[in-house]
């Protein structure tokens, strides 16, 4: 079988020459293959999971059993396999601690991590930097409508019952929202890079940036603020140079006019205190406690607020997670686990950096690989893990990060190859 690297990625088939059924207007493409119908599952997933998390599954569901059918049928080749392989070693170790943890309480959240395997099916579903395109403006439109509802919902929400709008409006926040902002930031300035690549203005995307940024300012969370302001300053320097950093620092200070923005700030050095309950009673109480006494871990999703409030009383009510992944992986997967979930991060990052060099600095996996350095940079204070929407677009960013760029053209349907 010949093995052929594809110079332009245009001459390949795109998931936008076909509209569902049969290709419009392309003489002789016909019905989606297999693989084209998984990757419209995958965008369809990308776009669902950013507002809907019932939606975002059962899309996913499906998709699945897609891939399940594709794979068993075609058996393509998942050519760079070393973040899945990170990925099973992490779900075979936490199922294992379903049973060995010392504060398993069963199944729990666990059936949640079936979604992780939505990673080795977006790498095998990617193919060129049109997929790739196609599955960030799936993530970046979805994104769009969390921040049209961010950007209705909250003020309105905020308006009701009685006291201070302000303290109403912080409450309205989320954590899991400002995150999956951040993400379609990133995700809406590299599909302007990719527009300019190709001599566009790319204004719409510009646009889709401001909405998006907007809703993030509104969102109130400040972990998403610094990781979206950090990430989009190192992207935007890659085309604007010195000017990037100016301009968004400029713009940071129009946020700060926003009352509501400097008392968020303002209430920042108060999350250093131990004795606050909040997440330095976390951080240096309890998790080193537990560790102590557990260093293979209580078991995953084991950790319960009673558990937290036996070491600390003054903790947050109603609080079970750590506010950090590293942190909270730690205690429910003890070390091993840790080093398990280290191994594998560095592993994407490293692919993703592979990734990048493969298809010239494309503007696309510029972004991917941002955001997914902006959620591994808000899970050291956000246990973003434990949101399966994250999850998800965990595993579609490190999927499409490790995909294949070889094909076999001779072959019905192209299979990557290493």
């Amino acid at each position: 079988m010949e093995i052929t690297r594809v110079t332009d990625p245009t001459e390949t088939r795109g998931p936008e020459e076909f509209s569902g059924h049969v290709a419009v207007g392309k003489k002789g493409l016909g019905p989606p293959t297999w693989r084209e119908s998984v990757l419209w599952g995958l965008a369809l997933t990308a776009g669902a999971i950013t507002f809907s998390i019932a939606l975002g599954e059962a899309v996913l569901g499906l998709t699945l059993v897609l891939g399940a059918i594709w794979v068993v049928r075609e058996r393509p080749v998942l050519s760079r396999p070393l973040t899945t392989l990170c990925a099973g070693m992490y779900v075979v170790w936490a199922l294992i601690s379903l049973v060995l943890g010392a504060e398993s309480t069963g199944w729990g959240k666990s059936p949640r991590l079936i979604w992780l395997l939505a990673l080795p099916l977006t790498a095998l579903a990617v193919r060129t930097k049109k997929d790739i395109s196609f599955l960030l403006k799936a993530l970046a439109c979805g994104g769009g409508i969390l921040a049209l509802l961010v950007l209705i919902r909250n003020p309105l929400s905020a308006l009701r019952g009685s006291g201070d709008f302000m303290s109403r409006l912080i409450d309205q926040g989320s954590m899991t929202n400002g995150q999956m902002l951040m993400v379609c930031c990133v995700m809406a300035a590299g599909l302007w890079g990719i527009e300019r690549a190709a001599g566009r203005a790319g204004r719409g995307w510009l646009i889709l940036l401001a909405l998006l940024s907007a809703a993030l300012v509104v969102n109130l969370k400040r972990g998403s603020w610094i990781c979206a302001f950090l990430i989009l300053a190192v992207f935007f320097s890659r085309r604007l140079g010195w000017k990037a950093p100016v301009i968004l620092a400029l713009l940071a200070g129009l946020i700060l006019l926003i009352p509501a923005a400097r008392r968020r700030l303002v209430e920042l050095p108060h999350e250093f205190d131990a004795n606050r309950g909040g997440r330095m009673t976390m951080w240096c109480k309890i998790a080193p406690e537990l560790i102590r006494r557990h260093p293979w871990g209580i078991g995953y999703s084991a950790l319960t607020n009673r558990l937290m409030r036996e070491v600390a009383p003054e903790v947050e009510l109603n609080r079970n997670h750590l506010h950090s992944n590293p942190i909270q992986i730690t205690v429910e997967l003890g070390w091993l686990g840790l080093g398990i979930y280290l191994v594998w991060m560095l592993a994407a990052l490293g692919q993703a950096r592979r990734t990048l060099t493969m298809t010239g600095g494309d503007g696309g996996i510029w972004a991917a690989g941002l955001a997914l350095i902006g959620l591994m940079a808000n899970g050291l204070v956000e246990y973003n893990f434990g949101d399966t929407e994250l999850l998800v677009v965990y595993a579609i960013l490190m999927g499409l990060l490790s995909a294949g760029i070889l094909t076999t053209p001779a072959t019905g349907d192209r299979e990557a190859v290493a």
